[in-house]
């Protein structure tokens, strides 16, 4: 049974408590869920990162699991889950359980974890949380970490331009030596150049420098200075466009805040007045996941309005960390969802969180009858809207996967053919010479993410 006490017991602090409960509310979680036997409760919580975080908790022991990346245990999620739960119980649905609560459920290993924590003597206190009194101390301390944080920006933005000049110079070097020379030692050169801008706080700008030598290796080597030569001049433009960034318009003055290594958060995008939202059927594209070299796991979510003909799409973004093990995507391709998704400001917007959605029932037919070469084309002529365009998804009406003799994967139609990145052959093996009416695919200027197809024999999704 669950009891404020044994919540109080186990929270780690004060502070996680009082978080806690600011999630108690319903409008946090557009899924809260208990198993008929009563052995689990569970939900989607709506947190900082873009999808969801899923939390459980096993009613007989009070064990808990969380995908948010929080080093705290339990979470303000589990916390918030077992609260609500004991205030709210009625408006935790009986359901089936989930294969991820569940999965969960079967690794775990017997604790007595939170049976001891009960007995342990704590200052933790739920009363001083429901104490809603506030006085002139906490104003105080309102102000002082206001002017901490603004003390803070501006120290980091020196540190941010005084490590943009040392890489100016770095990349001078680089081509003063020529870029077949940089080749050789490509990637330990881009990893200690990456290691001082991580140093100068532009964490944005070293991701995109370490993740270049490793691009460049699967990129054919007669092809690999011109590859090399690309991005190092987006990279150098990027610089000067952050040192001039005054003299920008505001959404593309976002790109490069957030490309050098400056983050909204989600509550700060939610409270921006004129950020971008658009209403309505969504189809889940796919689910990708990538290892990065800092040691977090990428989860991209790709999104699709199911509208005829509007080619408007969107990507949720989640970062975890590799420590927290595999954890269990929120969505899966296939999936409709019902909902609003409101886009980071950029000249040319994507990345997004999603609000306010529920998961509707039935698969949506979005029809398309771009070419590949039409497709390929409007993506290039968006560069002139943002140089630094990302990943950027296209739909193709008709295509074809075909694979040569090398064992390579291509996207073909009439003529024009784009290679795949990445690819799974058994997964792509069964679309090979398949008639697919309309695929959908990124696309970075050299290579394809291929992310769904509609087949006569149903809707396919890169796993």
């Amino acid at each position: 049974m669950i009891t404020l006490e044994r919540i109080e017991a186990l929270a780690p602090d004060q502070a996680s408590l009082a978080a806690a409960r600011k999630l108690i509310d319903g409008k946090h979680w557009p899924l809260s869920a208990i198993a008929a036997d009563k052995s689990f409760i569970w939900g989607e919580c709506h947190g900082s990162g873009s999808a969801p975080y899923r939390a459980c908790v096993a009613l007989g022991d009070l064990g808990y699991k969380c995908t948010c990346p929080s080093r705290k245990f339990p979470c303000k999620h589990s916390l918030a889950l077992m609260w609500r739960y004991r205030q709210h119980p009625n408006e935790f649905s009986e359901n089936e359980v989930p294969s991820w609560v569940l999965d969960w459920s079967s690794k775990r290993r017997g604790s007595k974890q939170a049976d001891q924590a009960v007995n342990v003597s704590t200052a933790k206190d739920i009363a001083l949380v429901l104490d809603d009194t506030t006085g002139e101390q906490p104003v105080k301390d309102e102000e002082r970490a206001n002017k901490a944080k603004e003390r803070n920006q501006l120290q980091r933005e020196a540190a941010i331009l005084t490590g943009l000049a040392d890489f100016t110079l770095w990349l001078e070097d680089v081509y003063e030596r020529g870029l077949l020379a940089f080749l050789q030692n490509c990637s330990a050169a881009c990893r200690q150049a990456a290691k001082r801008l991580v140093d100068a706080k532009a964490a944005g700008l070293a991701s995109q420098l370490d993740e270049l030598a490793a691009s460049a290796m699967h990129i054919p080597e007669a092809h690999r200075p011109r590859f090399l030569h690309q991005h190092l001049s987006a990279l150098y433009l990027l610089t000067g466009a952050y040192q001039n960034q005054d003299r920008l318009p505001d959404t593309l003055r976002h790109d490069v805040r957030r490309l050098v290594g400056w983050n909204l958060s989600r509550e700060q995008l939610l409270e921006m007045q004129d950020a971008e939202r658009v209403k309505g059927l969504w189809q889940v594209l796919a689910v990708r996941e990538y290892l990065q070299n800092d040691g977090l796991r990428r989860i991209e979510t790709w999104l699709e309005l199911a509208e005829a003909n509007t080619g408007r799409f969107a990507v949720l973004i989640d970062y975890h960390h590799v420590s927290a093990g595999t954890v269990a995507p929120t969505f899966l391709g296939g999936e409709v969802l019902e909902g609003s998704v409101v886009y980071f400001p950029s000249a040319t917007p994507l990345r997004g969180v999603l609000v306010d959605y529920r998961r509707a029932d039935g698969p949506v037919a979005t029809v398309s009858d771009v070419s590949l070469a039409d497709a390929l084309a409007s993506r290039l002529a968006m560069r002139s809207q943002n140089p630094w365009l990302p990943n950027w998804p296209l739909a193709v009406a008709n295509p074809k996967v075909l694979v040569d003799e090398n064992g390579q994967f291509w996207l073909s139609d009439h003529g024009t053919a784009v290679p795949i990145k990445r690819p799974d052959p058994a997964a792509l093996l069964a679309l090979a010479g398949l008639p697919i009416r309309r695929a959908t695919l990124t696309w970075d200027g050299w290579r394809a993410d291929l992310l769904s197809a509609d087949t006569a024999y149903g809707f396919w999704s890169v796993a």
